[in-house]
């Protein structure tokens, strides 16, 4: 019995890494917030905005953990196209990039697809990345096709909505406040401490 439970254990450790969760953050959970965010329904994201430091990418990961465990108490098992897909926009946009070399191993079009398709896509840092036409028209395709097939989405950011709007496209911030709830978190930089 007590195998068992270690091996269930290590397989859900497992979902966690394969999800893209931070190595770092693998340990975070929901309790470490003092404050209730809705997120059991399905049909709708969170856009965590706040300084840097105060545990957005943390909560991105907590509840990526719990959306991996709440499914596996729902179906006992778990597809690889049921993992939630988890990474920061300056990472995804060095996939795109590596994509166009010819020793690649994958395309522009697969990356596009894991991230335009993934069941739950966790988006962390967006507008951390350098503005460029080409960026942005990515990033917009992105949550675009999200939006329109209303899969739902949890994005992170130093920057409020307004500020997306003007750094990144107007299109793209209205894209995310008809998906997601904005959700401010206050507070001093941890990583200071």
């Amino acid at each position: 019995m007590q195998t068992s439970k270690q091996e269930s254990s290590m397989w859900i450790d497992k979902l966690f890494e394969m999800s893209g969760i931070p190595k770092r953050f693998l340990n975070a959970e929901l309790k470490d917030f003092a404050q209730k965010y809705n997120i059991t329904s399905d049909d709708h994201g969170l856009y965590i905005h706040g300084e840097r430091g105060v545990g957005k990418t943390h909560l991105l990961s907590a509840i990526c953990k719990f959306k991996i465990i709440e499914h596996l108490k729902t179906f006992n098992d778990i597809e690889p196209k049921y993992i939630p897909a988890f990474i920061s926009t300056p990472e995804l946009l060095f996939l795109f990039k590596k994509s166009y070399s010819k020793t690649s191993k994958i395309t522009e079009d697969e990356v596009l697809k894991k991230y335009t398709k993934a069941k739950i896509l966790f988006l962390d840092d967006i507008g951390a990345e350098r503005s460029t036409d080409w960026s942005v028209s990515l990033l917009y395709l992105i949550i675009d096709r999200r939006y329109s097939e209303m899969k739902q989405t949890f994005i992170s950011s130093n920057l409020a909505l307004d500020k997306i709007a003007s750094q990144l496209d107007d299109r793209i911030a209205s894209r995310i406040a008809g998906m997601c709830e904005v959700v401010e978190i206050v507070g001093k930089d941890k990583r200071l401490k």
